[in-house]
Formats: structure tokens, sequence, C-alpha cells
């Protein structure tokens, strides 16, 4: 059924604001022009982004003595813009032009409405001439548009790394000998005393040890959890085996079609009691480390690049000795290694940003930022343009998957009232089993996005704008605890 739709002028719009004073939906008889000159156009837009369907077909009626036809005539063509982009932008110049149907015998007849009883279409005309003057302006306006969100993502991405700058510092300050406060940028820059005897080295390695202990008892629950599986697997095809033995059919191998068959008849089997509560104990565990990270990288960012090491396990073998950790080379080149990568990465891409402001369009969660920045959303102008913009420069897919699942797990934590670690938890679980495509993402973004400028996954440039912190910390640490396990063949070497 055709929805029928008003199109107002400005000057109609009463108490409402302009922008949303662009269609009204009237009955299929309103008398809309009051006695006035009309003219409808039947539009479809077409589909766009994830919309697999066109929208539902509307008709638009234009009154032809508004004040400022060419100002009604540039809204409908922006709506058509941001609903659709410039599909939908070449369905309103078709349908300006009259809607044409194939009739019997392939002959093509124009379906007639309102204001096309003269054949000359006068008003088409008007409207067309009214389309063409959008069009003339229209590249002036995507230039402009695209110059505030590049100039407002650029702000971002430096307000991001000063933070991340002065962080990295804070945390130099907190484990390094250094001479004054001032000492950590000669540090951090290369040069400069470096000895691991700062005020909370203390602390930073009795958080490292609570973290091996977790993991410790993670990694054995995940072997105990492997074990039993294989035997239970062993088990299911003993019962095939038994079945088949009783149907009394000798064959000496299996074909292709039988060898998917076993596949579906052993997936079909449920897991044995033993399996699920050492799945659900495994399970525990992981949300038991997920939650012991989380909250102590949120005193110590630098945990959030040290927690999946080795040096955890490192730290164990030095609490017993107070003077061990500041004599550990091993322990220093990594706690320095990576607060120098952090800042001189932050440096780097700086400078890139200065050299060339234009590579913000290749970081999609950062063009976000700067549309939340500017309270810009799906209905604005300048978002269309962005969205255009960010698809021409072809950012990794990847890096696209992973912000789509970031916001998922927002949404679980919005919606759901969870807490950020059981949503985060959950998401991980679900990217584990749709073969680990987040992971793959967040490989993509560490590449493109300067992750190393960065302690904390939340303040990372790749990271969606309204995303809880709490949250993304948690997702990150989540993520890779059901990624990366086991974590180091090491560590049975280090118990």
């Amino acid at each position: 059924m055709t929805v029928v739709a008003h199109v107002l002028a400005p000057s109609d719009a009463g108490d409402r604001p302009v922008d949303d004073a662009v269609l009204d939906t009237t009955p299929m008889a309103a008398d809309v022009s009051a006695g006035g000159p009309v003219q409808d156009v039947l539009l479809e837009l077409p589909a766009d982004g994830d919309r697999a369907e066109p929208f539902p077909a509307i008709t638009l009626t234009f009154r032809m003595d508004t004040a400022d036809l060419t100002a009604t005539v540039a809204e409908t063509a922006d709506l058509a813009y941001v609903t659709s982009g410039n599909r939908g932008l070449q369905e309103f110049q078709r349908a300006l032009k009259g809607t044409t149907v194939t009739t019997f015998g392939g002959l093509q007849a124009r379906v007639p409405l309102r204001g096309d009883e003269d054949a000359t279409t006068p008003h088409r005309d008007r409207l067309l001439t009214a389309y063409e003057t959008y069009l003339d302006r229209l590249p002036g306006r995507r230039v402009a548009a695209e110059a505030t969100v590049q100039a407002t993502a650029l702000a971002r991405a430096r307000q991001r790394l000063a933070s991340s700058r002065e962080q990295i510092l804070a945390e130099a300050r907190r484990y390094l000998l250094l001479a004054d406060p001032f000492a950590a940028v000669a540090v951090l820059a290369g040069s400069g005393p470096n000895r691991l005897t700062g005020p909370e080295t203390g602390g930073l390695v009795a958080d490292l040890v609570a973290i091996a202990g977790e993991r410790a008892a993670l990694n054995g629950l995940v072997a105990a959890q492997r074990r039993i599986q294989q035997d239970w697997d062993r088990t299911k095809l003993a019962m095939l085996a038994d079945d088949r033995a009783h149907g009394g059919t000798y064959q000496p191998y299996l074909t292709e079609e039988q060898i998917r068959q076993l596949g579906r008849d052993l997936a079909a089997i449920p897991d044995s009691l033993e399996l699920t509560a050492a799945r659900q104990r495994t399970g525990d565990r992981r949300e038991s480390l997920t939650h012991l990270v989380a909250g102590l990288a949120a005193r110590r960012p630098l945990l959030f690049r040290l927690w999946n090491t080795d040096v955890p396990f490192l730290a164990r073998r030095l609490v017993a000795d107070p003077t061990a950790a500041s004599r550990s080379t091993d322990l220093r080149n990594t706690v320095l290694g990576r607060l120098r990568t952090g800042y001189q990465a932050g440096a780097e891409l700086s400078r890139k940003l200065d050299a060339d402001p234009a590579i913000v369009w290749t970081f999609a969660p950062l063009i976000d930022d700067a549309l939340h920045t500017l309270d810009a959303d799906e209905s604005d102008f300048v978002t269309r343009v962005a969205r255009d913009r960010v698809r021409e420069e072809k950012p990794a897919a990847d890096l696209v998957v992973a912000s789509e699942w970031l916001g998922y797990a927002q949404l679980a934590f919005a919606l759901g009232g969870a807490e950020p670690i059981a949503a985060a938890v959950t998401v991980a679980q679900v990217a584990v089993d749709l073969a680990t495509v987040v992971v793959k993402a967040f490989a993509a973004a560490r590449q493109q996005l300067g992750e190393d400028a960065f302690l904390r996954p939340s303040e990372r440039l790749g990271v969606p704008p309204d995303y809880t912190g709490a949250l993304m910390d948690a997702v990150d640490i989540a993520i890779n605890v059901f990624t990366s396990l086991p974590f180091d063949t090491k560590i049975a070497r280090d118990e």
C-alpha cells in the first residue's frame, strides 16, 4: 500500500523545527493544496546499508505555490540522500521526471498523478529546476561537512593521544627510578636511567603475582576439561561403532557421506554431565580472571599490557626476594619496553596526523567519535557525508566487525543491566563460538590505529565514542582470556 506524504514548506512548520517539517503523513483524500496547484511524486527509496529491502513507496505532494519551492525540494532531496545515499538522489530525480510502468507489449506509460493533467508537465519542470539547483550546491555542502568532521576527528584523536601520553608518563613515575618527575620523558624517549625501583614497584609485582595464580588455576581447568572432552569423544565413537556392529554390516571404509553423517551423529549426542560440569568450572574461572585483571588494571593501566605475557609468572618467581624485582633484567626490560613503545608510538602517530590529517578517515570508529561530539545522528546530512567518505577510504573490514561487536557488548550492558564483566564474558564466548572473528578484528585494529600508543583498551582510537570504559576494558580482557589459552607452555616449567 502506498503511503501518502505531504511535503511542507518551512513556513508551514509552525512551532516545529524546520528539519522536522519535511514530511507529514496525510489522508489520501486530504486537500492539502487548499485549492492551489499541486504535483504528486511517487518515490521508492532503494535499500541502503544493512537494509535488504527497498523502503515502501511514498507519494510526495508538492504545493507549487509555496514561497520557496527550491528550499522545499532541497529538504526533500536531503531526506532521500540521508536515507539511501547517492542512489536515493538518483531515485528522487527519476520520481521528479515521472513514474513509468511497462504496459502490455513492452510500451512505457506514465503513472498518472495529480499535477500531470497537462502533457507538458510544467510543475515537474519547476521541480527539476529546483533539484538542479540542489545538485549544484551539493558538492560544496559535502566539502564543508567533511571539513567539519575531519577537524573534529583530528581534535579528538589529539585529545586521546595527549591523555594516553600523560597516563604513560604517570606509570613510568610509579615504577622506574627517576632523578625528578620530568626525567620520565627522557627515559621513555630512549635515554636516561631505567632501573625498576620506583615507589610502586612492589605493588605492581604483587598484582602480577595475583594474576599469575588465577591464570595458572584457569590453565589447570582448561587442561582438565580438554581431557574430559577427549574421553567423552572416544566414548561417543564407541557408542556409534557398537550401533553399526549391531546392524550386522561390515564395511572396511566409510564413504564421504557416511563420514559427514558420522559427524552429525556425534554432534547430536549431548555432553556428559561430567563434561558439562567441567565447562561450567572453566567458564566461572574465566570470569574470575577477567574480573581480577579488570579491577587491578583499573588502578594500574600498565597491567592491561602485561597480564597475558610471561611477566606474571616471572614476578611470582621473584616475589620471595624483596630486591629481586629491581635486579631482574627481564622484568625491567618488559616494563620499560612497554612504556617506551606506548610513548614513542603515540609521538609517531601524532606526527602522522599532523602531516596528513585526512588519515582520520581510515579510522571508522574515530569518525563515529567525531559525529558523537558534533551531536549528529543518522538522520543528519553530515553523518551521511561522513559515512560515504569512510566507505571510499575502505578501512579494513575486520575493523568494522570489531566496532560492531563492541557495540553488541555495549547493548547487552545497557539493555540487560548486566555488570560489565558479565557482559564482556558473554560477548567473548560468542566470539569464540564464531571462529574468533573479534580477535581477528582486534588484530586489524592494532595494526591500523596505533594501538601501541594506548595502555587502556577503552582509550584506543578504535573504540566507539559512547562505549562504557570499564566494559570496553573488560571485553578486551575477556576476549583474550577466551582465545589465548593455554597461555604459554613455559608455565608448566615455572610451577
